[in-house]
């Protein structure tokens, strides 16, 4: 009978990445809510730092898969040996992030176990019986709430930074190497090269401030007072889609449903209207801030605290407000 919780671990830049420690919070609830194991799956090459960390975290098994071929992503490797690992180990649910990884091998490895597949989930509960999950639906106009029958394993996806994640109690690990097939040649694909794509000082998904600006802000050259905005309060630095289509900010600024979801404690919006696609990518920060110079903007339905006034004459001052904190500091 399947039974226990299997996580796939991702790193960053050589590191686990936060969405890891997240998932692992979240499979710890569900393996004591069945009375089952919590093991972590890690593959990569040379990944003997993220698999001793692993190994301390609180979990019963990490599986390391260590090779050479796997120390770029390929999507036909990954995915073939993770349908390995689930059919060997058959765990109840197996947890992955909603990123570029979970949302192109999720599917593929689903269809491969003939399993149940839930995406883009913000939430669990754990009531008698299967899982519950939340997801938003409609451009994050709607939360649903789903029962995740079926048979095992149960494939959930959770989009990052919306679970913080929790310190895990301390249990013995034991690590289990995995033999990993070396056909690498025979694949349809193959990585040749990869292109680092420049990012801002503070990531998105784990800040604790975020300066987020829109279409109120006019032009190309104005975007610069969001950014020192940013940069005198430490924050990091958002925009609506418009702003990213345009190229007058990285994609990687992009806040919403089709961009970063985020739950910093102090969301600041400043010219955005308030889009279902942009709001459904902030709904769980701790305060949300708007600024907007129409008082009817959608934005200031699901703000904390709502200012009708214009941007160019608020965030000047506010970034001087907060360079003179500094300095006195």
């Amino acid at each position: 009978m399947a039974s226990g919780v299997l996580v796939l671990a991702e790193t960053r830049e050589r590191g686990l990445d936060s969405v890891t420690w997240e998932l692992l919070a979240l499979g710890r609830r569900l393996a004591d809510a069945q009375g089952g194991q919590l093991t972590v799956l890690m593959l990569g090459d040379g990944i003997e730092a993220p698999v001793t960390e692993l190994a301390r975290s609180g979990v019963e098994r990490v599986l390391s898969a260590d090779a050479p071929h796997l120390a770029e992503y390929n999507p036909e490797i990954y995915t073939a040996l993770i349908t390995e690992t689930l059919q060997a180990q058959a765990p109840a649910y197996f947890l992955m992030g909603h990123t570029c990884l979970g949302i192109e091998m999720g599917p593929a490895v689903a269809a491969r176990c003939g399993a149940t597949l839930v995406t883009d989930c913000v939430d669990l509960e754990l009531p008698d019986g299967p899982a519950v999950v939340t997801r938003p639906m409609y451009g994050g106009t709607v939360h649903t709430r789903l029962e995740v029958p079926g048979g095992a394993p149960r494939i959930l996806s959770f989009q990052k930074g919306t679970m913080p994640p929790t310190p895990l109690p301390e249990r013995p690990s034991e690590v289990v190497p995995l033999p990993v097939f070396a056909e690498a040649m025979k694949l349809l694909t193959r990585v040749v090269a990869r292109r680092a794509v420049p990012r801002g000082e503070v990531d998105l998904t784990t800040a604790e401030i975020i300066v987020s600006i829109g279409r109120g802000i006019g032009g190309a050259e104005n975007v610069k007072l969001g950014i020192d905005l940013a940069a005198a309060l430490g924050a990091g630095l958002g925009c609506s889609r418009h702003l990213a289509d345009q190229g007058w900010l990285p994609a990687h600024c992009h806040v919403g449903m089709e961009g970063q979801t985020v739950a910093p404690r102090v969301y600041l919006a400043f010219g955005i209207s308030g889009a279902a696609h942009h709001v459904g990518g902030i709904r769980d920060s701790d305060v949300i801030i708007a600024v907007n110079k129409e008082a009817n903007a959608p934005i200031f339905t699901v703000a904390d605290y709502g200012v009708v006034g214009d941007l160019f004459d608020i965030i000047p001052a506010l970034t001087a407000a907060a360079q003179a904190q500094s300095n006195k500091s």
